[in-house]
């Protein structure tokens, strides 16, 4: 099975929604993690209009241009004391169940990582002012 990323476009939305809603809406998911409803479909509407990185928006697909996963990007920042460090976070990585343990999730954070490269952060921690 050959596995190809590419940025998300518009286009995608819809079907990138319903493979996080179908990848995060397992059976007893409420009972055993007792953390509600899965809203993780919701998060990357969200992220898409807040402070998710498009240039950081990946789907995966199969030969036949079928999306199979995504992963989105924000920026964040770690503070500890009078230090403060940007990273960048990800999340929600989804993969539709029957693509899971496939190599589809190790596919897209390698691709996204070789991406995340291109940006301006810094390993130093910064000075609060």
């Amino acid at each position: 099975m050959e596995i190809n990323d590419r940025l998300e476009t518009e286009k995608d939305y819809r079907r990138v929604e319903e493979i996080t809603r179908a990848a995060f809406g397992y059976p007893d998911r409420v009972q055993r993690g007792q953390i509600g409803c899965p809203y993780e479909h919701w998060m990357v509407h969200e992220l898409r209009h807040r402070d998710g990185i498009m240039a950081l928006s990946l789907v995966a697909e199969l030969d036949d241009e079928t999306i199979v996963g995504h992963i989105i990007c924000s920026n964040a920042v770690v503070r500890k004391e009078d230090m403060s460090l940007p990273v960048l976070d990800f999340g929600p990585l989804s993969v539709l169940p029957e693509y899971q343990r496939k190599g589809v999730g190790g596919t897209l954070i390698r691709a996204m990582i070789e991406r995340a490269k291109q940006f301006p952060y810094s390993h130093n921690p910064q000075k609060k002012r």
